[in-house]
């Protein structure tokens, strides 16, 4: 007969009670009376058999009156939680213990889920056996997680022959799940480059549907207690915008466990298919199943940049029930901007360029100002300011003022060209009149002569002082002469 379930043990523990008192009274038990207790009771007769049998043992009231002590407990501890092991081991010291199955029913129920999940693998079996409380809801735009990791793949840096592991270091908005930015980078990501990637974050823009607007100021930006988060670069910038930094509890990645499941599942899903990527296995020599191909890093973050918009606007997140574009464009709380001249201070700061016909070289593209500021200092080197993977537009500094926003040249929209060009027109039209008024004052001068143009023919132009004998008379009469002396012309020539 199966095993009943706990709740029918009230019942079978009643008819042994009537056994046990019928037997003192009688003396013995037959196989009626066993029968007449099972079907009182729904157990078979073997089953009560088997209850009476243990009452009549010795030991049965050593395992009633068992319990599980510390040093039952530490026993545990030391068998990392092998509790058939703790049981022999006791038994072998000569301590009063039960059965197996008894020792193993205390056990558990003593030290309960916490105690096993350490004796077995420390804090992260703990961890992974605890019950953890749901995230508390908040709007979008309220919580900022920021993290780095190093990519399963070998790409290739500007620059360079060597492929290496690269960074990536995302910003994630807590509520939605929207990836605000990320930045890639070759060695271990710095403060200025994380600091880039916040004020990416914080500036407001449209996102991949070109109609979402996307960004904002948050509330608090919580990052683990990494040296380059904790960095007085990074609480700066924060603080200045009003920012409230907090840095999680050390070993806690718990405490912002949607970034890190986003982080497995871009290394599953974006990097997999890639060349380059190492986490598919190893050889019999332990080496990495490494294709002789990788990537460079343009086509890495173009790759990683495709993907990413795939993930905000396509990517169902299982919690949400929606994509995170979804989720972010469903939340109507307003968004906090701050004025663009307090986030140019936390740019990326690139080298001195070169201001040229074109306009300012930087990254293989040519970079103008609608309104012709660049024109002021032509042929000269101003700095670059710009934001991580980001090259709709950088701002031109000189000399620590800033001077403009430029964008690409072949971006500009036909509105945009028209206003470059009224800008360029206007500029010229100014300095035209300046031009001719000073040539009228140098002109003005009372002893300055007036010149006339003369020209011969096959001569050079030369320049004569007018006299006052001077009469125009003369020079049409000298054109006259120098035609009448010209060389007789063939006949049916053209004049």
């Amino acid at each position: 007969m199966p095993n009943k379930a706990k709740i029918h043990r009230t019942g079978r523990d009643r008819a042994v009670a009537d056994l046990v008192q019928f037997r003192a009274d009688v003396g013995t038990l037959n196989r009626g009376i066993y029968q007449m207790a099972a079907d009182s009771c729904g157990y078979s007769v073997r089953q009560l058999q088997r209850q009476i049998a243990k009452l009549d043992r010795p030991e049965a009231d050593s395992a009633e009156e068992f319990t599980v002590d510390e040093d039952i407990i530490e026993t545990v501890f030391l068998t990392c939680g092998n509790i058939s092991g703790a049981h022999r081991r006791l038994r072998e010291s000569g301590k009063a213990v039960p059965s197996l199955s008894t020792f193993r029913r205390r056990v558990l129920d003593t030290m309960g889920g916490t105690k096993m999940a350490y004796a077995k693998n420390a804090s992260t079996q703990a961890r992974l056996s605890r019950v953890h409380l749901k995230r508390t809801r908040e709007s979008r735009g309220y919580s900022y997680l920021l993290d780095h990791t190093e990519l399963p793949i070998f790409a290739v840096p500007e620059g360079t022959r060597t492929a290496q592991r690269p960074w990536l270091t995302a910003v994630m908005d807590a509520e939605t799940r929207y990836i605000l930015s990320w930045v890639l980078t070759f060695g271990t990501p710095t403060s200025e480059e994380i600091r880039a990637a916040l004020m990416s974050a914080f500036t407001i823009r449209p996102a991949a549907d070109g109609q979402t607007p996307v960004g904002g100021l948050p509330e608090r930006a919580l990052w683990d207690r990494g040296l380059d988060f904790l960095s007085d670069l990074i609480t700066e910038s924060c603080l200045r915008l009003s920012v409230t930094p907090v840095a999680l509890p050390a070993y806690s990645p718990h405490l912002k466990g949607s970034l890190e499941r986003f982080w497995r599942f871009l290394k599953s899903d974006a990097l997999a298919p890639l060349p380059g990527y190492i986490d598919a296995g190893r050889d019999l020599r332990g080496n990495f199943l490494l294709a002789a191909k990788a990537l460079d890093q343009q086509g890495l973050v173009n790759e990683l940049r495709d993907w990413i918009d795939r993930y905000n606007g396509h990517h169902t997140v299982s919690t949400l029930g929606c994509t995170p574009l979804q989720a972010w464009r469903n939340d109507h709380t307003p968004l906090r901007s701050v004025p663009a001249d307090q986030l140019w201070h936390d740019f990326l700061i690139s080298k001195t360029h070169k201001v040229g016909k074109a306009g300012v070289r930087f990254k293989k593209t040519d970079y103008v100002a609608p309104n012709g500021e660049l024109d002021k200092v032509f042929g000269r080197l101003v700095e670059v300011r710009h934001l991580p993977h980001d090259h709709s537009f950088i701002e031109v500094f000189h000399d620590g003022t800033h001077l403009a926003t430029c964008f690409p040249a072949e971006a500009l929209r036909p509105d945009d060209q028209i206003a470059f060009l009224a800008a360029r027109h206007k500029a010229e039209t100014a300095a035209r009149a300046t031009f001719r008024t000073a040539n009228r004052l140098r002109g003005n001068r009372p002893d300055a002569s007036p010149l006339t143009k003369l020209s011969e023919h096959g001569q050079p132009t030369r320049y004569e002082v007018l006299g006052p004998d001077f009469d125009l008379r003369q020079d049409g009469q000298k054109a006259l002469d120098a035609l009448a002396n010209l060389p007789d012309q063939p006949q049916g020539a053209l004049w």
